[in-house]
């Protein structure tokens, strides 16, 4: 037996491109920091970097460019 991880987590030092893409393929969620300036989306359509958002205290849930 063993435990079964839902979610992975990391710092931007981990957040590049292929390791999201090959923890979204093992269908885990995510929970990263992004560099400042990766794309993302809170609203279909609409893309601005990271560091132009506004966070509430309870976090927010966006969309990475080029991850979906």
């Amino acid at each position: 037996m063993g435990l079964k991880s839902a979610f992975v987590t990391g710092d931007s030092w981990y957040s590049c491109m292929a390791n999201l893409k090959l923890i979204k393929h093992y269908q885990l969620g995510l929970l990263f920091v992004l560099e400042s300036n990766r794309l993302v989306s809170v609203e279909k359509g609409e893309w601005v970097q990271a560091q132009q958002l506004v966070i509430p205290e309870e976090a927010l849930v966006v969309w990475l460019k080029q991850l979906g």
